[in-house]
């Protein structure tokens, strides 16, 4: 899954409760994976308006602080796909939060 993604549903309690998850509970990425659902529903739960996703929330944050970082320094500094960051750069842009600028050094 990308991290810019909605996170699934956190597992209702009862649902859980019915299942057998035998060592899953032994496994450190099972658990981390659990508490990133629930760290991002966390989030979610706080978050009004158009940066609803932590991955969102990260792009805006680091473009806030670092003016004139181009695409690509953007996507080395968080680890995202540059194919994935178009769409939310576009979002932004239609949202005003956010322009493209194009560079002196290669015209793009």
């Amino acid at each position: 899954m990308n991290y810019l993604e909605t996170p699934p549903a956190p597992i209702d309690k009862a649902d859980a409760l019915a299942a057998d998850l035998g060592d899953l509970a032994d496994h450190v990425g099972y658990m981390l994976r659990r508490a990133q659902i629930a760290v991002f529903a966390d989030f979610s739960r706080g978050q009004h308006g158009p940066v609803a996703r932590p991955g969102q929330f990260s792009v805006l944050a680091v473009i806030g602080r670092n003016p004139g970082l181009s695409q690509a320094q953007l996507c080395a500094a968080l680890g995202i796909k540059r194919a994935n960051l178009v769409a939310v750069i576009d979002h932004f842009e239609s949202l005003g939060l956010a322009r493209r600028e194009a560079s002196a050094a290669d015209r793009r």
